[in-house]
């Protein structure tokens, strides 16, 4: 799977945003039976919850994971929204698309409106890495869309999740997968967390009060392309934090490090009453 937003086109031209048409729409719901894909996650189920923010018109680029958190709103990462913007304004043709495992084929299409990344995100040292778009018009919930709840308790260690996302499938992929993978594992404690990443070569920063980390195994893992994908939890199904960083791909040694929700509880719920 992935961390970093996916690069984008030269031949992307960027415009207003905005447009209230929804015209590229599939019902198709273009789900396939889990089975066992690779080394370090499985095919997605359904995910109702998911939206993969694609640009592109005539040839399309997967760029970010991310959660429909009403049926307005869709929270990934800052640094995702920052991929996707030209002097401050989205670029016209990105869509975020709901309804489908594979970004590339099926779902329903839907433009936006606003960009809200955190007012105090910084990208040099990649804190507050967490940001809301705003579709044009209201997303249609049915079977295969369905807003997700957000869990804002702090979350310790041990506790099982599930990530999910369409980042590359193995370190020497040069491509984002085209269809959702899905990865079971559990959070550590914020001590254990701090000693790992702090011990890597050039990172100087961990705040365990925004910031919460997931280990399985060094041969699993988010992977560049997961970036803004929710961690949610395995029983209730809730979203506890969003992917930010990633350390060494898929044979890392290192934890991988979510910005948590729980953190930004009154930022989020003050934008959602706007």
């Amino acid at each position: 799977m992935i961390f970093q937003a996916g690069c984008l086109l030269l031949s992307l031209v960027a415009g207003i945003i905005g447009l209230p048409l929804n015209g590229e729409q599939d019902t198709s719901p273009y789900f396939d039976s889990i089975q066992r894909r690779i080394y370090n996650g499985d095919e997605a189920g359904p995910v109702p919850h998911m939206v993969a923010l694609v640009v592109g018109t005539h040839t399309k680029t997967f760029v970010c994971g991310a959660s429909l958190i009403t049926t307005r709103h869709v929270l990934t990462a800052a640094h995702c929204i920052d991929a996707v913007t030209k002097n401050g304004a989205l670029i016209g043709s990105l869509k975020g698309i709901v309804g489908t495992n594979y970004w590339n084929k099926g779902g329903t299409h839907y433009t936006f409106t606003v960009n809200i990344p955190h007012p105090q995100w910084d990208s040099i040292r990649k804190r507050n890495d967490i940001g809301i778009l705003v579709t044009s018009l209201p997303v249609t919930l049915n079977k295969y869309v369905q807003v997700v709840s957000l869990n804002f308790n702090f979350i310790g260690g041990n506790v099982p999740v599930i990530v999910h996302g369409w980042g590359r499938l193995q370190k020497e992929a040069k491509e984002s997968s085209p269809s959702l993978q899905e990865l079971r594992t559990f959070t550590i404690d914020s001590s254990s967390c701090a000693s790992r990443i702090l011990n890597r070569q050039n990172t100087t920063s961990f705040d365990p009060n925004r910031e919460i980390c997931t280990f399985l195994d060094k041969n699993s893992g988010v992977f560049f392309g997961d970036s803004g994908s929710p961690l949610i939890l395995q029983d209730t199904r809730q979203q506890i934090a969003v992917v930010s960083r990633v350390f060494l791909g898929t044979t890392s040694r290192y934890p991988d490090l979510y910005l948590r929700v729980s953190a930004y509880k009154d930022w989020i719920q003050q934008i959602l009453r706007l």
